[in-house]
């Protein structure tokens, strides 16, 4: 699309590479999770220092095979949690992490459950 800009006026556009998390999350075995005690499992993901308005964050229910894939998110340090939906108040399940992504380099998160 193109747009007039006043000729006072000035117009900065920036552009940046989209990036990606995989998030598995698995048993103390190993073995792919995607419910626990007949509850599906959820991912959240969020900017490390909080989520808020134009900051990018999601959550998804994993797949059958225990992962999920967040895509299309900026560069930048991010934290993510799980747990079951639903789940108690105040327990945690698995430890959050807080991981940096950046423009060609996927990042690849494990969880697992006791």
């Amino acid at each position: 699309t193109l747009h007039d800009v006043p000729a006072a006026g000035e117009l900065r556009v920036r552009l940046e590479r989209a990036c990606k998390v995989r998030v598995n999350v698995t048993d103390k075995s190993g073995t792919p999770l995607a419910k626990l005690d007949n509850a599906s499992i959820l991912v959240e993901i969020e900017p490390k220092d909080g989520p808020g308005v134009g900051k990018w964050s999601g959550s998804a229910e994993v797949k059958a095979d225990g992962t999920h894939e967040f895509s299309g998110m900026p560069a930048g340090e991010y934290r993510l949690k799980s747990h079951p939906n639903p789940s108690n108040v105040g327990r945690t399940y698995v430890p959050e992490q807080v991981v940096k992504v950046e423009p060609n380099a996927p990042v690849i998160v494990t969880f697992k459950y006791p």
